[in-house]
């Protein structure tokens, strides 16, 4: 089911992880389960089910005051974009940890439609029509590891090295833990 479809407000689907197996609810169950919930928990539930897209800034300030606490927990390092490969790295700042956040907010809210071709999977060139240079013709957005680097403004190499580990475990993890807590408020609620 797309999000921006018109049956998306009346059926919601809590789609999770794999781990969790949401049967379809109706949109008065979830706002029943929502009762229950977090104020943030339901702001995530309310823009990625109901795409309110009223609680985006909201949302994507609290992620990224939690990367910045992940980041100083563990102890996270990165050369800002132009410094030289002979200064030390820094600590993670807000700049970067807001990129990380809009990334996995990105991912885990956004559209999976196809930009180029609108999700059609098929370009009109005027005389023909051609599979999209992008999707290569599913219509679907491929989020791959280069697509996360260039998002980031980091090299590719140092992406996979250092912080495509730390994006999926850490930073998408902030996101398993509301789909966790909407999963057993839907369990314990109805």
């Amino acid at each position: 089911m797309r999000k921006n479809s018109k049956e998306n407000f009346k059926s919601l689907t809590a789609q999770s992880s794999s781990i969790f197996h949401n049967p379809r609810r109706s949109w008065e169950d979830m706002c029943f389960a929502l009762a229950g919930l977090d104020r943030i928990t339901a702001r995530y539930a309310r823009l990625k089910y109901a795409n309110e897209t009223s609680h985006y800034a909201e949302l994507s300030n609290y992620v990224c005051k939690e990367v910045v606490k992940i980041a100083k927990e563990q102890g996270w390092k990165h050369r800002p974009k132009g410094s030289r490969s002979n200064e030390p790295p820094v600590g993670v700042d807000e700049l970067f940890a807001f990129r990380l956040a809009e990334l996995a907010l990105q991912e885990n809210v956004g559209s999976d439609r196809c930009r180029r071709c609108n999700g059609r999977g098929t370009i009109h060139t005027g005389y023909k029509s051609m599979d999209c240079f992008s999707c290569k013709g599913s219509g679907i957005l491929r989020r791959t590891e280069d697509y996360r680097a260039k998002f980031m403004g980091i090299n590719r190499a140092t992406w996979h090295r250092l912080w495509k580990y730390r994006f999926r475990r850490h930073v998408l993890g902030i996101f398993d833990v509301f789909e966790f807590e909407i999963s057993k408020e839907l369990g314990r609620r109805l």
